[in-house]
């Protein structure tokens, strides 16, 4: 066989590089899929550092919740902005800002060392430290010193959508002047963020305590990064709602003389909150009335108005009492209750049409004036529900205020309809309702995507319920019903760094017609090969080789041949690989948009 291999060597030769080159574009297709793969995964892993988990939140929380939770924690703000060079004015949206301390630092070997000491603050320097990632710095043109201004959202106390969300711009961002004191490069840490894109991130690292003193969050965070790699999501889930207490969950329980009320520092209690607490009340046996107040921009009938009234929707009118002193009987959807003030403002009696006027806030979180129309099925003495102020939800800027006049409301108050006696009621009475109408006509008119409730009120035969229902409804409540999100981020990355996309196969089509063209010629240098030798074959025929015996001796040295060809193929595979990575980091940088891929050699491919 050796020496028809030499004898026929211009043959054997092209049928050894033809099966080199087929070998070396499908192995190297194969370990570019690799690459990408690995690619991906590395870059899921490099911007999480040590981070597995991720409680985010849609508030603040308090940030010594990290004390009672398993594992390493980085107690952090993490927020959507923008960077101005103050220089320059070149602006970069799209900023990832961050307020961190030394915990973050420690869960990123790389880059975490030179973010604590960037950070930590000087007596001579009047601004925040910044430190940004190098793609922050290219995009704004930043030096060490250089001040930035970042715009970021101001948190709201209540959401945003609804009548009580502040809209102006001055309510909705805040600006911060800092200066730069260090940058990152592009890994590590400074690539950090937890949605998974190959993308540079625009990163901007601040201390915590510094941008909480700017939002008025002291001692407060609106996410967790937590390291615990021996530690199963559904414990550290378990944990964490066994460690959420109501003030967590933007809930208040107040007991009072007769009853226990459940509000929200949100104004709205959500839905998913209103289910639980009726649950919880169903499992102890109390009986439960829900309040739903919103404000009317006016009340009007027979040609008088009161403005700036709020309105309660309820359930249940026990509280309320007629004129004759008979208890209320329940509401109609098209009636509505007057206390006794209002009814004498308007000289209204029963059965005369009421009307309310009021705002509703629209898709695009606009104003629109509604009104709707009543027939007054009673008037209510002033006691009881009538005169409770605290049906209204606290609002900062409204009820601690001596004079209506002085109200901070985040939607337009016409000042000159205040009049005297408005004033003198609300020195009387304060938010105290002056209309009811009934929970479904509530529901319908003022409802938003949270909900509608404002209060639930229980009713116990004993105050030692109170302890009772608070942990029923801890029990009930889960962390996502109050905005928390527990993430497995580093499974996350992992997932989608797998992805669904078949990469080796994407790039064995990229490679198919180098693979089919050598495919090809091997198959006809092997046809022109036995066409050559046809005499050879006849002659070993003719002397008495059996017909098998032939056809082994040009098999075994097909077989060496395509043997020595694929192994001069798997040594050229990488260096394939590696080209095509190198054109991914150039020609087709537009494909990827970020050059990352990496060559990642598996023996398997």
């Amino acid at each position: 066989m050796r020496r028809s291999l030499i004898y026929y060597w211009r043959v054997h030769l092209g049928l050894l590089l033809g099966t080199a080159v087929a070998t070396t574009a499908l192995t190297g297709a194969l370990l570019v899929g690799d690459s990408m793969r690995g690619s991906l995964r590395d870059l899921a892993l490099e911007r999480l550092g040590q981070i597995d988990y991720a409680l985010l939140a849609a508030h603040f929380f308090r940030s010594d919740l990290t004390t009672e939770l398993p594992g390493g924690h980085a107690p952090v703000i993490l927020l959507n902005g923008s960077a101005r060079h103050t220089k320059t004015q070149a602006l970069a949206a799209g900023v990832q800002i961050q307020g961190i301390d030394v915990r973050f630092a420690a869960l990123f070997p790389e880059g975490g060392p030179t973010l604590r000491d960037a950070l930590k603050p000087t007596p001579s320097q009047p601004f925040p430290s910044l430190v940004v990632s190098a793609s922050l710095q290219r995009a704004l043109g930043l030096e060490l010193g250089d001040a930035v201004l970042l715009s970021l959202e101001r948190p709201s106390p209540t959401y945003r959508e609804s009548l009580f969300g502040r809209r102006a711009t001055d309510d909705l961002v805040t600006t911060l002047r800092v200066v730069l004191t260090g940058v990152l490069p592009d890994s590590g840490a400074g690539r950090f963020g937890l949605r998974p894109h190959q993308h540079l991130p625009l990163n901007a690292y601040l201390d915590l305590q510094a941008l909480q003193h700017a939002l008025d969050q002291q001692g407060r965070v609106n996410a967790l990064l937590i390291a615990a790699p021996n530690s199963q999501h559904q414990d550290l889930q378990h944990a964490l709602a066994q460690h959420l207490t109501l003030a967590d969950r933007k809930l208040d329980l107040a007991l009072h003389s007769n009853y226990i009320e459940l509000t929200s520092t949100r104004f709205v209690l959500d839905d998913s909150i209103r289910v639980a607490a009726l649950a919880s009340a169903a499992a102890q046996q109390l009986k439960t009335a829900t309040f739903s107040t919103y404000l009317a921009n006016a009340i009007e009938g027979n040609g008088r108005q009161v403005p700036y009234s709020t309105v309660t929707a309820l359930d249940d009118p026990t509280g309320l009492y007629l004129a004759d002193g008979r208890p209320a009987p329940p509401l109609a959807d098209d009636a509505l209750y007057l206390d006794a003030w209002t009814a004498q403002e308007l000289a209204a009696t029963p059965g005369d049409s009421i009307s309310l006027t009021y705002y509703i806030v629209g898709p695009r979180h606009e104003l629109r004036t509604e009104q709707a129309h009543f027939r007054l099925q009673g008037i209510v003495q002033m006691r009881g529900l009538a005169i409770d102020p605290t049906l209204t939800p606290k609002y900062p800027g409204l009820q601690e205020e001596g004079d209506i006049t002085a109200w901070d409301a985040p939607f337009p108050i016409d000042m000159g309809q205040i009049r005297p006696q408005d004033e003198a009621y609300w020195d009387q009475y304060g938010a105290a309702p002056k209309a009811f109408v009934a929970a479904p006509t509530g529901q319908r008119l003022w409802r938003s995507r949270h909900g509608a409730l404002t209060a639930i009120r229980f009713y116990p035969s004993a105050p030692t319920y109170y302890e009772n229902l608070r942990q029923d409804l801890l029990a009930h409540l889960s962390p996502a019903a109050a905005g928390f999100s527990l993430r497995p981020v580093r499974q996350e990355a992992l997932r989608a760094a797998a992805g669904a996309t078949d990469f080796s196969g994407l790039f064995i089509g990229f490679s198919l017609f180098l693979i089919a063209a050598a495919a090809l010629l091997v198959v006809l240098l092997c046809k022109f090969g036995l066409e050559q030798r046809a005499r050879e074959a006849g002659l070993l025929l003719a002397t008495g080789y059996p017909l098998a015996a032939v056809g082994r001796r040009f098999w075994g040295e097909g077989i060496a041949l395509a043997a020595l060809g694929a192994l001069l193929g798997l040594a050229g595979a990488p260096l394939y690989a590696y080209l095509m990575l190198v054109g991914l980091h150039t020609l087709w940088l537009e494909a990827i948009g970020t050059p990352f891929p990496s060559l990642h050699v598996s023996w398997l491919s």
